[in-house]
């Protein structure tokens, strides 16, 4: 297997893995735990099941469902094509676009099916909470993540 059929097995495998276990953590969310009521778990991280009708920190939740569907979707595409175009950037970058990915199509799948995300984690201390968030959407932070470090380590080699 080539560099690059690796690669894009490795963002693919990501990204359905993640989308996967994204949607059964959501349903069991939804079967289990109370709406808006926090359920600590450590002194710093509460599950809190409650609904994002907009997107990142409820951006544009003014617009309707089928409106940030398309957003969304055109955004996977964007994404897809840059990629392509660093298909042969690393492993890092590849796991990156893989976690965007199936962080994307994990919250369009909310979408479609319910009008809204389904989030569940709150990072909060004493006086201060973090946004509630999901799994696809750590996994969003941390594929852009990966991608900004492969082209830090990229830059580096070709010095």
């Amino acid at each position: 297997m080539t560099t690059m059929k690796r690669d894009i097995a490795l963002g693919l495998g990501t990204a359905f893995v993640l989308m996967v276990v994204d949607q059964i953590i959501k349903i069991a969310v939804e079967a289990n735990l109370p709406f808006q009521q926090p359920v600590p778990l450590l002194p710093f991280f509460s599950l809190y099941y409650t609904f994002n009708t907009g997107i990142a920190f409820s951006f544009m939740n003014d617009l309707p469902p089928l409106a940030l569907i398309v957003i969304a979707c055109a955004v996977v595409l964007v994404m897809l094509g840059l990629w392509w175009q660093a298909r042969h950037e690393g492993l890092l970058s590849a796991l990156g676009y893989g976690l965007i990915l199936g962080g994307a199509v994990g919250n369009i799948i909310d979408r479609i099916a319910y009008g809204h995300v389904v989030d569940y984690a709150l990072l909060h201390t004493t006086g201060f909470s973090f946004a509630v968030f999901n799994l696809a959407d750590a996994a969003l932070t941390f594929g852009v993540g990966f991608i900004l470090l492969q082209s830090i380590l990229s830059l580096r080699q070709r010095r």
